[in-house]
């Protein structure tokens, strides 16, 4: 009796469900850009909201206006941002009045003044309320973006 040592498995269909893989990868990497794209989208619109909102006189011009997002070149990622030169000062606050969200001390540490005046401004957070209100959205759309 001949006993054979070779094990062989045939796949059948492998060619189509390679191609349904590739299909699928594309339409996941779609959901992530859009996803990504609405979230940088709402979160300054949140953001200019919230600066409305505030007693700071100029909040809801200079800074709202200041406003902007850029994508990378690939769209799988975004920044929001203002870039007025005051706008960490509203949102942190100045002097004795500094409010630093946990995990953004490093930060908001560029921005401490240099003690040559004190000017008490208390925290107006606009920003970070923007990105927290949307973090919950973007992660359950990128889960929803790795269903099949």
């Amino acid at each position: 009796m001949r006993t054979r040592n070779d094990f062989n498995v045939r796949v059948n269909g492998l060619d189509e469900s390679l191609a349904r893989l590739s299909r699928l990868t594309t339409q996941n990497e779609d959901k992530v850009k859009t996803a990504i794209a609405e979230t940088a989208i709402n979160v300054e619109r949140k953001a200019k909201e919230n600066l409305a909102a505030t007693p700071f006189k100029d909040s809801s011009g200079g800074i709202a206006q200041s406003g902007y997002i850029l994508y990378r070149g690939d769209r799988m990622g975004a920044e929001v941002g203002f870039n007025m030169h005051y706008a960490p000062y509203i949102e942190y606050g100045t002097g004795s009045n500094v409010d630093v969200p946990p995990g953004f001390e490093d930060y908001a540490w560029q921005f401490k003044g240099d003690d040559k005046r004190q000017v008490n401004i208390k925290p107006m957070p606009y920003f970070h309320p923007a990105i927290n209100s949307e973090l919950d959205n973007l992660k359950r759309k990128l889960n929803d973006s790795l269903s099949i």
